[in-house]
């Protein structure tokens, strides 16, 4: 029970980057050292251990946390952790002693080029979400534009602003034109005068008869 919750505390304090004075007297420097290689650390954060606990006037316990260091490369540095360590992501800092390190590496470029395709298929999927998202708004706003076209009315006080009622149907005039295929279906082109205010223009805009 002991033990579980000294890894328990392990853990904690390992995820802060400061350590208080309380730390640097109490942590068992051998598991801290193994739990540390097991991460994929190297040995330079004992240095940074060092500079911190020094402040507090504590020296650290260098030598077995080098041996907890030892024996957690030797279940880091595997083929089977290569491969899960790159599929999480994690980057490899090359703190494989020489005669574990291919066995170690193997599993990791695995690993790496499964966690790479994996991370470019999310890619494409968040894609294709997005392009069916658009897909559906545009859809949506297609739908509102037909219907509106298409609105069966009797009188033009029956259609929106600025339609008119053309054969039972809404239709928008006033549009500036130049030709008959610049106005909806039905639409013509048409030279008209224009007045706003006491003065006229004459312009060319669609007409629905």
């Amino acid at each position: 029970m002991k033990s579980i919750f000294f890894i328990l505390a392990v853990v904690i304090v390992s995820s802060c980057t400061t350590l208080s004075k309380k730390d640097c007297q109490t942590i068992n420097w051998y598991e801290w050292g193994k739990s540390d290689a097991l991460k994929g650390k190297t040995s330079m954060v004992f240095t940074d251990y060092t500079k911190t606990c020094s402040k507090h006037g504590i020296a650290l316990d260098k030598d077995n946390y080098i041996k907890g260091r030892v024996e957690g490369l030797k279940n880091f540095c595997t083929y089977k952790n290569g491969e899960q360590f790159a599929h999480k992501g994690e980057t490899y800092r090359s703190v494989c002693p020489q005669q574990w390190e291919p066995e170690f590496l193997k599993g990791y470029q695995l690993g790496k080029r499964n966690y790479e395709l994996e991370q470019k298929e999310r890619e494409l999927e968040l894609r294709k979400q997005d392009l069916e998202e658009q897909e559906a708004k545009l859809r949506s706003r297609q739908a509102i534009l037909s219907s509106l076209k298409t609105k069966q009315c009797n009188l033009s006080s029956d259609c929106t602003i600025d339609d008119n009622c053309s054969l039972g149907k809404c239709k928008k005039s006033g549009a500036k034109c130049s030709f008959d295929s610049d106005c909806e279906i039905e639409g013509r082109c048409s030279l008209e005068t224009v007045c706003a205010e006491g003065d006229c223009d004459t312009v060319n805009i669609c007409k629905y008869d």
